[in-house]
């Protein structure tokens, strides 16, 4: 998988207030590259958290990136027709993610995917440690992806709006 864009959000945005509304974003990174970058305690000591999400089923939806506008169109898009279908389903207590985006702009691909999982919550939950933290300060997160094996994804998080 190239290296791409990955977005968790946790919350529905229509039903959880702005400023309470909880996600994540980094990259993913093939696991034989992570020696490139550095090692996972680096990046941890330096408030990366390196997560290893593995292989998960999901219901899947591409949309092609045209522009900068494609980001927009593509949430009008895909998360209604998602909440009709019922592809959100998250763990029964809300503590995990309810979607993933997946950002490849660039060529190839030129695409954002969207993805839903449907098993492994457990691999896609706030760290309890974070949640804390990011009730008044940002703290390092955990990222996903899903995907043709496993992958890690580094990233910062931050209790931003969706």
């Amino acid at each position: 998988m190239p290296l791409c864009g990955v977005g968790l959000y946790f919350d529905n945005p229509n039903s959880t207030p702005a400023a309470q509304c909880r996600s994540y974003c980094g990259y993913s990174v093939n696991p034989k590259d992570l020696d490139a970058i550095g090692t996972s305690e680096w990046l941890s000591a330096n408030g990366v958290l390196v997560k290893r999400i593995p292989n998960t089923r999901a219901v899947t939806c591409d949309f092609p990136y045209r522009n900068a506008w494609s980001f927009v169109l593509s949430v009008l898009r895909i998360y209604p027709a998602a909440r009709a279908q019922q592809l959100m389903p998250g763990p029964a207590d809300g503590s995990g993610c309810a979607s993933v985006e997946l950002y490849m702009p660039r060529a190839p691909l030129h695409k954002l995917t969207f993805a839903f999982p449907q098993e492994n919550f457990e691999h896609f939950k706030i760290p309890a440690a974070a949640a804390a933290a990011t009730e008044t300060t940002d703290a390092a997160g955990s990222g996903g992806s899903r995907g043709g094996g496993d992958t890690k994804t580094a990233s910062k998080a931050k209790n931003k709006k969706q």
